[in-house]
């Protein structure tokens, strides 16, 4: 457990792989300088710059299940740009990781609202893996449906409100409401086209970092 008050054994995982993203890019002075912005607690317009969601089985999900992680989102420091990390673990076929924006506050193990951008797309088939990380960027040009040409600041004062849910999905090709009898790969973890995992984006606690 760590010895710094009110951080997380999750939170200090996600320093050391900011970190080792830093010793990694020395040799670039603005990937350096971009990722040395991240530990900034707040913009400059005083709005959080750190969120995070822990992903869980989704509704979706009615068989055993042992796929879990986690994502952090921070904005840089005037707000214009996001960057993603995420951890995901005992998960096949992921076909995209998108975020939604729901009309009210999201509940979680949800897959409503509509999505407003594509974290990762890398296609039907991805996996099987027991543990990956992933980094990401976004902008405004990143964002989709709802908030197409919006700045991204619409999308952090939807996160201020709890409306934003991060939704990992998969897929195996096979028709998930098909026969399980006879499809076999119907009912079972990798096979959740709508959301195998999701989490609610929101603030996280700087003041006692």
């Amino acid at each position: 457990m760590s010895d710094r008050p009110g951080i997380a054994r999750r939170d200090l995982d996600f320093e050391m792989m900011e970190r080792r993203i830093a010793l990694s890019t020395a040799g670039s002075g603005a990937v350096l300088s971009a990722v040395t912005a991240l530990y900034s607690p707040h913009t400059n317009a005083g709005e959080p710059s750190l969120y995070a969601a822990t992903l869980s089985l989704t509704s979706n999900v009615t068989v055993p299940d042992r796929a879990s992680g986690f994502v952090k989102l921070r904005f840089n420091s005037d707000g214009t740009q996001a960057t993603v990390f995420a951890s995901l673990s005992n998960l096949s076929n992921v076909s995209a990781i998108v975020l939604h924006v729901t009309p009210t506050k999201a509940v979680a193990g949800s897959t409503t609202g509509q999505t407003v951008a594509i974290l990762l797309k890398p296609g039907s088939g991805s996996g099987p893996f027991r543990h990956v990380t992933f980094q990401v960027s976004i902008d405004r040009f990143s964002l989709i449906g709802a908030l197409v040409g919006e700045p991204l600041s619409q999308l952090r004062d939807a996160m201020n409100k709890g409306r934003v849910l991060v939704i990992v999905q998969t897929t195996n090709g096979v028709d998930p409401s098909s026969n399980s009898t006879t499809n076999p790969g119907a009912l079972q973890p990798g096979n959740y086209p709508t959301g195998e995992l999701s989490g609610i984006l929101e603030p996280v606690n700087m003041s006692r970092v």
